[in-house]
């Protein structure tokens, strides 16, 4: 890691370094840096559907005779695009084929980013690839600043929504993707406050991508290197505070603890055993009053939020017994709050894509990093720290709910593994960059 941390994180360097970058990357490089322009037209919720073909094409054209995934990653994408097929025929409302067809493709883009960024030289990547998802986070917190300086609470009607027929911009999903909300009402701990979306779907969202940035520049202490992602790191943590994102926050906790156990620096293990051994010992003193306060914690946003979640859950789990191959997308039910299969990545997959796709979802995953074997001390330290963060948080939120996010833990996640998986000659370019040396 030191030699990444000689090097000089930035915008400009990233733009030199990005023709280094296979065709697809360099697509994503550039997506990422003018998400502020796609975001005010309304079509950062749509670029999956170029990005997607494009990772596929150079998956399979990069191959050269070698292999780009291992075969247990070939033989989970087989086996979720049958089961992807499959769960298609118990879809019960026509515009729902619509939502299946994206779901699919955004969780397919997720895995073929991990794949193309984990097999590309890694320099390459921290260069080219990092600097543009901070542009993305600092544009979503100033987004913040400039709503609460003018006290801006509406909606920002994009050009998207006025080209989209009405059948689905009145749909809650992709209304959120046309008609822009920075900041809307809420309630937390019995105050009204303003809830922070900033330039994602939802707060939700916001606050999953936020945790998951700021636990990868702990991880890989890539915030020391540059003005750029220091000043994202810092604009991180207020605007993680105002999406009010629970599972966010115990994430991000989750995350930097791991970081900091797998740390090379002798004092930073000392000091997580010394937090963790006080914290046991207080659970231990005052468990009466720990358990009032995890009620509490629970309730924050009112008790009706979490006892839904536990119905949802509840009904989700019946609803999967009763049909094996899912369901293919989200099911409404008029008597609860959420749609079923939602408020969780791991019972939605299984809702969704049933057994076998839940499988092959975790199968993917194994492939991946069975092609990161062999990791050097601070790359299993960011691997499991974002690993880990990921894992946890998609227990209670969905991954791939916004595209955006999605395309972001692509790339962070491919990174961490970029740097302990040998390059594949197929995405390896001459001369190096000059910023790299």
């Amino acid at each position: 890691m030191t030699a990444v941390r000689r090097q000089v994180f930035s915008l400009r360097s990233a733009l030199a370094c990005g023709s280094l970058l296979p065709r697809s990357l360099r697509w994503i490089q550039y997506s990422l840096i003018g998400l502020p322009v796609f975001w005010l037209a309304g079509l950062d919720g749509f670029l999956w559907m170029v990005l997607f073909p494009v990772l596929l094409i150079d998956l399979v054209s990069v191959r050269r005779g070698k292999v780009l995934v291992s075969e247990l990653t070939f033989a989970g994408a087989a086996l979720f695009m049958l089961a992807f097929v499959l769960s298609g025929s118990s879809i019960d409302i026509p515009m729902r084929y619509l939502t299946w067809m994206r779901d699919g493709c955004v969780i397919a883009m997720i895995f073929a980013t991990i794949a193309l960024v984990s097999r590309t030289d890694r320099n390459i990547v921290f260069q080219s690839l990092i600097p543009p998802v901070a542009v993305v986070m600092v544009f979503s917190a100033l987004l913040g600043v400039a709503a609460l300086t003018f006290n801006y609470k509406g909606t920002i009607d994009t050009p998207m929504y006025y080209l989209l027929p009405d059948s689905i911009t009145s749909t809650g999903f992709a209304g959120n993707l046309v008609r822009k909300s920075i900041f809307h009402d809420s309630y937390f701990a019995g105050i009204l406050y303003p809830r922070f979306s900033g330039a994602f779907a939802y707060a939700t969202s916001n606050g999953l991508v936020t945790m998951l940035f700021m636990v990868f520049l702990v991880a890989t202490g890539l915030h020391r290197c540059s003005r750029l992602l220091l000043m994202a790191g810092w604009l991180c943590l207020p605007a993680m505070l105002l999406t009010t994102a629970r599972t966010a926050f115990i994430t991000l906790l989750l995350g930097i603890c791991i970081a900091m156990l797998w740390s090379p620096h002798r004092w930073q293990k000392i000091t997580i055993w010394t937090i963790t051994g006080l914290v046991a010992a207080v659970l231990f003193v005052f468990q009466d009053g720990i358990s009032a306060l995890l009620e509490q914690f629970l309730t924050l946003r009112g008790g009706g939020s979490t006892s839904t979640r536990g119905i949802i859950y509840q009904q989700t789990l019946l609803a999967i017994l009763e049909n094996p191959l899912g369901y293919g997308t989200q099911r409404d039910i008029p008597e609860l709050g959420y749609p079923l299969g939602s408020h969780s990545n791991w019972l939605g997959l299984l809702f969704k894509y049933g057994v076998a796709g839940f499988v092959a979802v975790l199968v993917m995953l194994l492939g991946l990093i069975w092609h990161a074997r062999g990791l050097r001390p601070v790359i299993t330290r960011s691997t499991l720290a974002v690993g880990a963060a990921l894992l946890a948080a998609g227990i209670t939120e969905e991954l791939y709910l916004d595209a955006t996010v999605a395309l972001i833990i692509g790339v962070l996640m491919g990174a961490c593994l970029s740097s302990s998986t040998p390059p594949h000659p197929g995405l390896t370019k001459v001369p190096r960059c000059r910023a790299l040396d």
